[in-house]
């Protein structure tokens, strides 16, 4: 993860737009630079912008401990103070915070954090927080809420804004802190940087999961306890009642069913007798019904004596009627006929006028028929005139434009093969000016990749070997200043007090001489060499750690030396084809003019490849087309020609034509007289009809006069037939029926007969089933009587039901014992195994129990502590694993070590044999150097080992002195060898100056601030 680029606008002092781009110069290549400015100013603003544009909060603001507290805001409802809309300038009515950034997949995105008053006004209420998250290398916005970018954003960089801040962000002085804190203030800050309070949860649910299962275990042997069984004694003998109480059941089961079958025979025959009675009744209605009814028979069976007279009857009724409807028939059919033969006479003399006007047409048709003909001939030859005519012309038509076709393809041609021949030219041109590089093209990107890694070497080696001079410089003046003062007189209080002492005569404890010149060695003489210790001893130490500073950079110096051998021996292996590429190398131009070099040889044979096959493929192309368009020419003349001569003989035929006819055109003459012709016919053809059509129907009236006449006289002698054949089968009867009388028998319709002999019929059916009915019930009772279980003589119904009542009172009683000794020995049953089932449940909630209390008597405790603290070991001994990681790299004169059993620190010091010291012991530096490194630990150890590529570190330098900021610089020096970019937030001036590339915060007025 790597920061490329903070922006905002109207953050806190920074008022208006600012902008720090670490992709461009001076920044882009500076390994550590400083954010610089009074305090105030607005320095660490710019790392809250960072926090806002990633994660919408920031350090500062998640620190409010009385997050509960409101704060009144310029025209707003009362906000927390951990809101970050807080942060907007007052005064302004906008702001926003922004983050380029490469993401861990290789990815550029933009992140931002924006605020807004409402109606865009200074004096607005502050509206809700948005968020963007914009891929800058595919150019599409990421979509969602803001909740859901802020996700995007963690999942994006791999860190949380708790990581982040402990592995992007680095606050020296609190590491200082915890370098040399109490053991308690040690877990606390522990357990917040690195996230170990849920163990501290862990450890308290441990010891209630553990009360919990001790409750439980409890619970189940209680529940044990308060079971109750029976005896085994108690068991059989309410076993022994049950087998008594069935077998008398049993018993009492067989007597009530022979009970019940002796009042079930006696229900039975009195049913029998009832049914007996019911069907005598119902037998008795049926037999009077049907006496009552004899009149009905009698007449069914007289008009059933008549029925073979009803074809006659309705052949004389029928005839009859016929014979009225023929003489009404035959006296409407003589009307019509004589109004039909007036209208014959009236269609034939329409028919002869017609006849006259077509005749007169014909004649005037046949006057001008000979100019018809020859106006027809004409027309037929104008026609063909004006088809050859169009075609000719579309055929001039086509050739014009097959002629202008074929010309704008030579046109084409010839400027598509001019065009690409210059293009050849060109980049024929472009390729001879690289020729030079040709050999290297193939591999452009290794050998630039190789000049660069050279350059920064190459910067990097001369930088350190400039900072290796002035230190060896700082070393031999102060070594030349110790020296200068060694060879001085250094006169301690001590021996100045021994010196007053002696008396001349008196020989010297030090030397035996009795004679005493330093004796009287004025106070000042004293004085300065006072001063003269003390500067010796400065100078000691800043030896000292000018020959640390000295090796370190001598070791830096070689690493950088080795390196740039290498990478020029890798150089002069690629290059060796390119005449004066070191110079060229040492000038700094080779990677530009390479690079230019490499893209205009790629474009430059793509265009030469792209246009070379033109001119090959197009030239006998364009002589193809060159010679159609010749014999397009010679075409098109041709049919111009042919065209003209049509247009001539056209004119001519049409002159002729205009002299016949009066102009008209054989189709209006046609269509003239074939209407006259068409009109005369149709008037002959319809009176012709009309007049076919009176004939038709007078002869079919005349026929139909006839045909009456005949039947008439048929139907009166069939009527005579009849009448006669009545009389005679009357005449035969016996039983004297008359005309009047058989009339009547056969007036009555066919369906009254029939519903009324279905209606005697079902009465004589109903009949026979009643007498059927009484004799099967009298059957059934006559078997009954013969059953094997009856009741004998002196056994009544009443004293059966009081026996069966009694019996199944006895049977009820046995039932109610026999279920509550069933019920009783059922729950002693469930009781065994109840108490079966919980010996289970009791042993596994009293292993369960037993687990839990084992894990709680390693870990748990009621606040949390136990595991907590274990815990905290284990992350003391991470982060201190990846410390000395961090510090062998920074300096490996130090090894940091926790004291067993405890969160304490100390350091072993390496150059000390291996010497145990306290953390309490060390200098400024030493202290500076090792909270840095713990610092860097904690950055691995909150990144999950993913490659960090940005640090900023907020203060920490103010309280170090002149050789521990020196020990700072250099530490930070190694650390930026590292591929790191390294910001610096201090107003320290020894900091500041000594670190070339500086952002500076300058505080302008009224609180505002702007970056520079």
């Amino acid at each position: 993860m790597k920061i490329l680029a903070i922006r905002g606008k109207n953050i806190a002092s920074l008022e208006g737009l600012f902008e720090i781009d670490f992709t461009r110069e001076p920044l882009a290549s500076a390994g550590i630079f400083a954010i610089t400015g009074s305090t105030g100013s607005g320095k660490s603003t710019l790392l809250d912008a960072l926090c806002l544009a990633l994660f919408g909060n920031t350090p500062r603001m998640s620190a409010a401990a009385e997050n509960n507290v409101v704060i009144a805001y310029t025209n707003s409802k009362p906000i927390s103070q951990q809101d970050c809309r807080t942060l907007l300038r007052r005064g302004t009515a906008d702001g926003y915070a922004e983050a380029d950034f490469l993401s861990l997949d290789g990815m550029r995105y933009r992140s931002t954090w924006s605020v807004r008053r409402a109606r865009g006004k200074a004096d607005g209420a502050l509206m809700n927080r948005e968020m963007r998250l914009l891929n800058l290398t595919t150019g599409e916005e990421v979509q969602g809420r803001a909740g859901e970018l802020l996700q995007k954003v963690s999942e994006l960089i791999g860190l949380t804004f708790g990581q982040f801040t402990r592995a992007v962000l680095l606050a020296q002085g609190d590491f200082a802190t915890f370098l040399k804190a109490k053991q308690s203030d040690k877990a606390e800050l522990l357990e917040k940087l690195t996230g170990t309070e849920v163990y501290s949860r862990i450890s308290v649910l441990i010891h209630q999961k553990t009360k919990d299962a001790e409750l439980e275990f409890i619970r189940v042997q209680e529940r044990i306890q308060g079971v109750e069984v029976l005896s085994d004694e108690q068991r059989d003998a309410f076993r022994q009642d049950c087998d008594r109480l069935s077998d008398e059941s049993r018993q009492a089961k067989e007597a009530a069913l022979i009970a019940e079958a002796k009042l079930k025979w006696l229900d039975a025959r009195k049913a029998l007798l009832k049914n007996i009675e019911i069907a005598g009744q119902q037998c008795d209605e049926v037999c009077r019904q049907t006496d009552e009814a004899a009149p009905r028979f009698a007449l069914i069976r007289r008009i059933e004596s008549v029925q073979h007279l009803r074809d006659s009857f309705n052949a004389i009724r029928s005839l009859s009627q016929q014979l009225e409807a023929c003489h009404v028939d035959l006296i409407t059919a003589e009307k019509e006929y004589a109004k039909q033969i007036l209208k014959l006479n009236e269609a034939k003399d329409a028919c002869a006028a017609y006849e006259k006007e077509q005749r007169q047409a014909e004649a005037e048709w046949e006057r001008i028929e000979p100019s018809l003909r020859q106006a027809e001939a004409l027309d037929i030859r104008i026609a063909n005139a004006e088809a050859n005519l169009k075609d000719a012309g579309s055929e001039s038509k086509k050739a014009m434009a097959e002629k202008v076709r074929l010309e704008k393809s030579v046109g084409s041609l010839t400027k598509e093969i001019e065009e690409a021949r210059t293009v050849i030219a060109k980049a024929e041109a472009e390729l001879d000016s690289c020729r030079p590089f040709e050999p290297l093209i193939p591999l452009a990107d290794l050998i630039l990749t190789t000049l660069a890694d050279l350059d920064s070497a190459t910067r990097k080696r001369l930088d350190s070997a400039r900072k290796l001079e002035t230190a060896k410089a700082d070393l031999a003046l102060a070594t030349e200043r110790l020296n200068l003062l060694s060879s001085g007189m250094v006169i301690s209080p001590e021996i100045m007090s021994l010196r007053a002492e002696l008396a001349d005569g008196d020989p010297c404890p030090l030397c035996g001489s009795l004679h005493h010149p330093a004796k009287h060695i004025s106070p000042e003489q004293v004085m300065e060499s006072e001063r003269i210790k003390k500067e010796r001893l400065s100078l000691t130490a800043a030896i000292e750690s000018g020959k640390t500073a000295v090796a370190s950079l001598t070791a830096s110096v070689e690493n950088y030396s080795t390196l740039c051998a290498e990478l020029w021996e890798k150089a002069e292996g690629l290059l060796n084809p390119l005449p004066q590429w070191k110079a060229a190398v040492e000038q700094g131009s080779l990677s530009a003019a390479l690079k230019a070099a490499a893209a205009k040889w790629d474009a430059s044979s793509r265009r030469k490849a792209a246009a070379a096959s033109i001119p090959e493929r197009n030239t006998p192309l364009l002589q193809n087309v060159r010679e159609s368009l010749a014999a397009a020419i010679s075409l098109l003349n041709e049919k111009q020609q042919k065209e003209a001569e049509l247009i001539s003989g056209r004119n001519t035929l049409s002159a002729q034509r205009k002299e016949l006819l009066q102009g008209m055109t054989v189709e209006e003459i046609n269509t003239a007289y074939s209407a006259k012709r068409k009109e005369a016919e149709q008037k002959i053809k319809k009176a012709a009809e009309a007049g076919n059509a009176i004939a038709s129907k007078a002869d079919i009236l005349r026929g139909s006069i006839e045909q009456l006449k005949q039947n008439i006289a048929a139907h009166q002698l069939s009527l005579a037939d009849e009448e006669a054949a009545v009389n005679r089968r009357l005449e035969q009867r016996a039983d004297g029926l008359s005309r009047d009388e058989m009339q009547e028998l056969l007036s009555k319709p066919q369906a009254w007969i029939q519903q009324e002999k279905a209606l005697l019929a079902d009465m004589e059916k109903r009949k026979t089933i009643a007498r059927t009915a009484l004799d099967e019930r009298k059957l059934i009772l006559s078997q009954h009587e013969q059953d094997a279980v009856k009741p004998s003589d002196d056994e009544s119904r009443d004293g059966l039901a009081d026996y069966l009542s009694n019996i199944n009172a006895s049977l009820d009683a046995a039932r109610n014992r026999i279920a509550e000794l069933e019920a009783m020995l059922r729950q002693d049953t469930t009781a065994r195994e109840r108490i079966a089932s919980f010996a289970d449940e009791l042993e596994a909630k009293s292993a369960l129990h037993e687990n839990w209390r084992k894990l709680n008597s390693l870990l748990g405790s009621a606040n949390g502590s136990k595991f907590k603290e274990i815990a905290q070991g284990y992350a003391l001994d991470a982060l201190l694993a990846y410390a000395n990681k961090h510090l062998k790299e920074l300096n490996r004169r130090y090894v940091l070590q926790r004291i067993p059993g405890t969160l304490a620190l100390q350091v072993i010091d390496l150059e000390m044999l291996g010497e145990v010291r306290t953390v309490h012991s060390l200098s400024g530096g030493e202290s500076f150097l090792l909270a840095l490194a713990l610092a860097l630990g904690l950055s691995s150890l909150s990144s999950k080992r993913m490659k960090i590529e940005s640090l900023f570190i907020d203060e920490g330098f103010g309280s170090l002195d002149a050789d521990s900021l020196r020990i700072a610089l250099h530490a930070l020096e190694n650390l930026q060898t590292q591929g790191r970019k390294i910001g610096v937030i201090s107003h320290v001036a020894e900091m500041t100056g000594s670190i070339a590339v500086q952002i500076h915060v300058r505080r302008v007025a009224n609180g505002r601030s702007v970056v520079e």
